[in-house]
């Protein structure tokens, strides 16, 4: 009786649902069946392959919530402004307690994107980067010195025109020496700008989860980028008051 109250109570709410028992498909309501057809395939392929307590892909947040052998799935719009107040409530304190900002801000953004690497690196020389924010499968890793010919941040700093935001597979850098052992591997990645000076560095993911939403992925990259930006030109902005109160 109760299976038969549950889908007539929720077939016409606004929040996509459904039902699983048994890893087998059981029911979904009204605004599910609405949704595209390639997301009904990436929700379900996620209820029933992968044990991930939650799934954000194409602006929505989908919920496992399971009992013995029934699980409902419930989706819910994305809020990109409380994303957006998650990222600065954490990023904001660990650039102002002090250390190093790269390595600060790729603490943050590692964990909320969930991606298996988050990088957060520094231009130091003309042919050469910092990797000082390295976050792999959930650890802080040391920093690193990378090469900047053929890697994939390469088209951030040199060429004709060089660009602000850039995606690609990891096989299409053969040269890079990270993605060379995940050819396979999705990579984005945004420039770190400051007003007069373009590439300071760059932030990067590769390596995303099963499903992903990569537009998401992208906006908090941006905002991360222009976060970490901010904090840099005030943090130069007041060396140069404190050096000029000095002389």
């Amino acid at each position: 009786m109760k299976t038969k109250i549950i889908p007539a109570l929720f077939d016409t709410a606004e929040a996509p649902m459904l039902l699983i028992k048994n890893q087998v498909h059981e029911w979904s309501n009204a605004r599910f069946r609405q949704l595209p057809e390639s997301l009904r395939h990436s929700v379900l392929s996620w209820s029933i392959k992968d044990d991930q307590e939650w799934l954000e892909l194409e602006g929505y947040r989908f919920q496992r919530l399971t009992q013995g052998k029934h699980t409902s799935i419930i989706g819910y719009l994305v809020d990109r402004n409380h994303l957006q107040r998650t990222l600065l409530l954490k990023l904001l304190p660990e650039l102002h307690q002090g250390g190093d900002p790269f390595q600060n801000t790729a603490r943050v953004l590692g964990p909320l994107l969930g991606w298996e690497h988050c990088l957060v690196a520094k231009r130091s020389k003309k042919r050469s980067l910092e990797a000082l924010g390295y976050w792999k499968a959930g650890k802080m890793q040391p920093p690193s010195t990378l090469s900047l010919t053929g890697n994939a941040a390469q088209i951030f700093y040199e060429g004709e025109n060089p660009v602000y935001q850039h995606s690609c597979i990891g096989r299409e850098y053969p040269l890079d020496e990270w993605l060379a052992v995940s050819p396979s591997a999705l990579w984005i990645g945004q420039r770190i700008d400051l007003p007069e000076q373009e590439g300071v560095g760059h932030l990067c993911v590769w390596s995303p989860p099963e499903h992903v939403d990569t537009n998401l992925t992208e906006w908090l990259l941006s905002l991360a980028a222009d976060t970490l930006s901010a904090w840099l030109l005030t943090h130069q902005s007041s060396a140069k008051k404190r050096l000029r109160t000095l002389k």
